[in-house]
């Protein structure tokens, strides 16, 4: 009990001898490297978003305001048809560019990661002491 051996702590190695990862690691499923997402692909989204908006809002959606001042109910209704395809088409569009840039398709189509490998259970007692250093003897 008093003075017993100490355990190295410094030793950061397994049963099997190899090293360990640290718990945060940058490695995900299959030990590849995963970097971090960068926020580009958002700034990217963001910015298309604002031309595409701009760009209809501009050569559309003003033109077809100045338009409904002076139109018949037919000429309106014919105006109301083509903003509501228009913006059909700039929602598609931007739920397109949604999926492409964000890659929400791994949510509903997983790749396929090799099956998982047993848990190998160790013997704390038999690992604790191959870890112990003994002390030396006093004379």
């Amino acid at each position: 009990m008093g003075s017993g051996g100490a355990v190295d702590t410094n030793d950061s190695r397994n049963s099997n001898g190899s090293t360990l990862t640290p718990a945060l690691s940058l490695k995900g499923r299959g030990g590849r490297f995963r970097p971090g997402r960068s926020p580009i692909a958002v700034l990217i989204y963001l910015v298309g978003f604002v031309v595409l908006l701009v760009f209809v809002s501009w050569y559309y959606l003003f033109p077809a305001l100045a338009a409904t001042r002076g139109a018949d109910p037919l000429q309106r209704k014919l105006l109301s048809a083509h903003a509501t395809m228009i913006l059909a088409l700039v929602l598609f569009i931007l739920m397109a560019g949604l999926l492409l840039t964000f890659r929400i398709g791994r949510f509903f189509r997983p790749r396929q990661s090799p099956p998982g490998k047993p848990t190998e259970y160790i013997d704390a007692w038999t690992e604790s002491a191959r870890r112990m250093k003994t002390p030396e003897e006093e004379e």
